[in-house]
Order: structure tokens, then sequence, then C-alpha cells
């Protein structure tokens, strides 16, 4: 089965380079129309074993391309709040550059009229309660 990606970025994360072809969102309908004629009247790849397909495409590596390039700013962080990774979406909103954010305290993302917030928050993730905002951050 030939595979599309379709992205928001202007260049293929390398590790999908084996996808049949790239489109970028500010492509039109009538490329990706030309890319799907031109795969479905291409001869069709020999088929491979079912775990060689599953194998084709590592899940992590999958999952942090999606990551890295989601629109949403998503990171990671240890229990006790510090910073462990940093997608680009979270440098944009935040301003942190991975080198400056990585390592600290996620306290310093808090508004200081909500700092006293922080520590019930991450009491409530060491118990594997989850947070309902009730308000966002501002």
């Amino acid at each position: 089965m030939p595979i599309v990606l379709l992205s928001g970025t202007r260049s293929m994360p390398e590790q999908l380079e084996h996808a049949n072809a790239f489109l970028s969102k500010t492509e039109g309908p009538e490329e990706l129309l030309a890319v799907v004629s031109n795969l479905l009247h291409s001869k069709p790849a020999a088929s491979l074993p079912e775990q060689a397909k599953a194998e084709t495409v590592p899940l992590q590596a999958l999952l942090a391309s999606i990551v890295e390039n989601s629109d949403d700013a998503i990171f990671s962080k240890t229990p006790d709040g510090t910073v462990l990774t940093w997608n680009k979406s979270a440098e944009a909103m935040y301003g942190y550059r991975p080198d400056e954010i990585i390592g600290q305290n996620v306290s310093i993302l808090v508004p200081s009229e909500r700092s006293n917030e922080v520590p019930e928050f991450m009491q409530r993730l060491r118990r594997g309660e989850g947070i309902k905002h009730s308000r966002p951050l501002e």
C-alpha cells in the first residue's frame, strides 16, 4: 500500500523517508490528485511479510516525528518537574530554546501569581491523578 505523507512542514522528516510521496499542506489539491494518480498507476512493490511491514517504520521514530512537527506545544518532565523534552511549538509558545529549558523546573513556565499551584499539581501527578484545569494559564 503506498504511503503519502501530508505535513505542515516543508521537508520530509528523516525518519519517514520510506514514504512513497510527501506533500506539504501548502500544496494544493491538484498536487495531491497528481501524486495519488501516479501511485495508483505505478507498478506495485513486491509484497513484504507482515512482520517486515510493521517494522518498516519504528514506532518510536514515528511518534517522535509527530511530536516534533506538531503545532501544539509538547514537552515532557520528570516526576519532580524537570523538563526532559521540548518541541518546536513549545519553543514558539514559551520563548525558550531547548538548551535553555531542558533541565530546568517546569515551574518557570507558570506565571508568578499561580506559582503556588505547582507543588499541588506535582503531588497529584505523582499519585497518578489527572489534573483538570479550571481556568487557563495566562
